[in-house]
């Protein structure tokens, strides 16, 4: 997907294009005055699960500023040959255990 095509997509959900959404105004720094944005992730999101998705794209905007200052390739010590790539279905999967507490 490029650019705004996410918030068509057939492959996510309401859910998550609220997700993304979010993920796109905490990263511009423009997710405290975005009343909409807000309102959209508070339908999907309870307050606890919004504070966790929120930190988590914190985390990853960090880690893509520091890598990028740093000339840091995140495949750099991977297995040769190693996939960083992971279907969204087993995404969701892998998700869905972390939130329910196992497999």
């Amino acid at each position: 997907m490029r650019g705004d095509d996410w918030q068509h997509s057939s492959v996510l959900d309401a859910r998550d294009r609220a997700a993304v959404l979010w993920a796109d105004r905490v990263t511009r720094n423009v997710a405290a005055t975005d009343d909409e944005a807000r309102a959209e992730v508070q339908r999907h999101f309870s307050p606890p699960e919004l504070v966790e998705l929120t930190l988590v794209i914190g985390e990853f905007a960090f880690l893509n500023r520091f890598n990028d200052s740093l000339w840091m390739d995140l495949d750099d010590g991977a297995p040769e040959g190693a996939n960083l790539y992971i279907e969204p279905q087993q995404f969701r999967r892998y998700a869905g255990n972390m939130y329910d507490g196992g497999p």
